[in-house]
């Protein structure tokens, strides 16, 4: 099973193009891809960039993050991802990759890049589902933002 989560400073590429995402393995039936972009608008004012930073504990606690969704998802939990759990079972996963981007990113940038893996959708959608949720409850804490607006470049 590959668990591969990190936050980075380099843009996220198209996940079917990106040389840091392993091909499908061949145990999967299903890859679900998440693309959280940055978008033009932010409670009805319009949006040039954001700017993010991080605490620099922030990536242990992305991990954990994600690990918690796992483990909240499916009936295996943690074991979900152990290379014993990979084959034709309904509630396992072969490949786990979470990016999540720092730094200042323009419109349309992928700020959230999240990859599941697995031997059947219903694993991949709803792991995928869960650890977007436990990135925005968990993660966000530990990485501010900066939003920066077009009318008179308010930042928030």
């Amino acid at each position: 099973m590959i668990f591969d989560v990190k936050i980075t400073e380099k843009p996220l590429a198209d996940p079917s193009s990106s040389p840091g995402i392993a091909d499908i393995p061949a145990t999967s039936g299903a890859r679900v891809v998440f693309n959280g972009c940055v978008r033009n608008h932010d409670g009805g004012q319009g949006v040039t960039h954001l700017i993010y930073s991080a605490h620099p504990e922030a990536e242990k606690f992305l991990i954990k993050a994600v690990r918690d969704a796992i483990q909240f998802s499916l009936p295996e939990g943690e074991d979900a991802v152990s290379p014993d759990a990979a084959g034709d079972n309904a509630e396992s996963l072969d490949a786990v990759f979470v990016r999540h981007r720092i730094g200042r990113l323009e419109i349309g940038e992928t700020a959230l890049l999240v990859v599941v893996d697995a031997p059947h959708r219903a694993a991949a959608f709803k792991v995928t589902a869960e650890i977007v949720d436990q990135i925005k409850a968990q993660v966000q804490p530990f990485c501010a933002v900066r939003t920066c607006f077009s009318q008179d470049q308010r930042q928030r």
